[in-house]
């Protein structure tokens, strides 16, 4: 006698706009999350440069490097968060996709 697990019972979920309370709230919260966000970003890669520049030219090498490096990290931080709605949709809709067969 052989028991398959999978073939007790296969549950089907599928995301739905608009039908839990409060999911306008929550949009609206992620929008001004991500505005707030990018808004550090470009504080953050202007003081950055501002330090890569500054090190640069009064040959501080350790000042310079920082700058680079917090330049990149604040440049890849606005791509992620601009990116992001695109990533997640496109990540949901290839898992929707994953079948057991």
């Amino acid at each position: 006698m052989s028991l398959s697990l999978f073939a007790i019972a296969t549950p089907t979920v599928t995301a739905k706009n608009n039908e839990l309370p409060g999911q306008s709230v929550a949009q609206n919260m992620v929008g001004g999350l991500m505005i707030y966000g990018l808004i550090f970003c470009i504080v953050g890669v202007v003081l950055s440069a501002g330090m890569w520049a500054i090190g640069a030219f009064s040959s501080n090498y350790t000042q310079s490097v920082n700058g680079k490096r917090g330049f990149l990290v604040c440049a890849g931080a606005a791509l992620a968060i601009g990116a992001a709605n695109f990533l997640v949709q496109w990540f949901a809709g290839r898992g929707e996709k994953v079948s057991a067969n």
